[in-house]
Formats: C-alpha cells, sequence, structure tokens
C-alpha cells in the first residue's frame, strides 16, 4: 500500500502543480528521503536486521503522526472530491496507507510481545 501511495504522487503532483518545477523539487525531496527510508526499512526488516525492525516501526510512527494531523487539521472526508479523481485516488491511498501503518504497528508489537514471552517461558 505504501509503495503504491508513493507513486501516486507523481501522477498527484504533476496533476496539483503542474510543469513548475521549483514547486515541485521542493515538494520531491521530502518523498523521495521518505521513500528510501521505508525501501531500506523494508529490506532490512526482511533480511532479519534488528535495527531494520526499528526504522520500519519509525517509518510507520511517522507515517500515522503525518495523517493524524493531516486529518486533525480538518482535511478528513473533506479530501475526498468525487469531481477530481487525481485527487480522490490520492486521498484514497492515504488513508489506505495510514490504516495499514496502524494494523502493521499493531502486529510488529504483537510479535515482539509473542517473543519475548517465548524468551521468559523457556
Amino acid at each position: 500500500m505504501t509503495t503504491g501511495n508513493y507513486l501516486w504522487q507523481i501522477p498527484y503532483a504533476l496533476h496539483q502543480y503542474g510543469a513548475r518545477w521549483g514547486v515541485l523539487a521542493g515538494l520531491s525531496i521530502p518523498l523521495i528521503l521518505t521513500g528510501i527510508w521505508f525501501g531500506v526499512a523494508i529490506v532490512a526488516t526482511l533480511q532479519g536486521r534488528s535495527r531494520g525492525r526499528a526504522a520500519l516501526v519509525a517509518f510507520l510512527v511517522t507515517e500515522v503522526a503525518f495523517y493524524v494531523v493531516h486529518y486533525a487539521t480538518g482535511a478528513f472526508g473533506a479530501d475526498l472530491p468525487l469531481n477530481n479523481p487525481v485527487v480522490l485516488v490520492a486521498s484514497l491511498f492515504g488513508y489506505a496507507s495510514s490504516a495499514t501503518a496502524v494494523v502493521y504497528l499493531v502486529l510488529l508489537a504483537r510479535a515482539r510481545h509473542g517473543r519475548r514471552k517465548h524468551v521468559d517461558s523457556q
């Protein structure tokens, strides 16, 4: 979901800002940096590296915090314009991505708790 959300930012940015390359460049830097963060965290986690898991948790917490602030500013529900399919899809990706991040944080916490319980019982 997160990858789809990142990829959809390309048509979204072009739709919203057109060819104003100065604006696009400024918006692209945080997007690229967080995309790299996400990619490195996923790869490291899949390889079983403990720091990968920490990086993934930090990314997911940051993503959830971003969307909580975004929604709290009044965007929740208002960012679903039926007459603008590009923005609508971007918003739907955002909702799905934030929900997925919450689910994964819960699953990661439960898995960690389960491992601790298993170690303690031995």
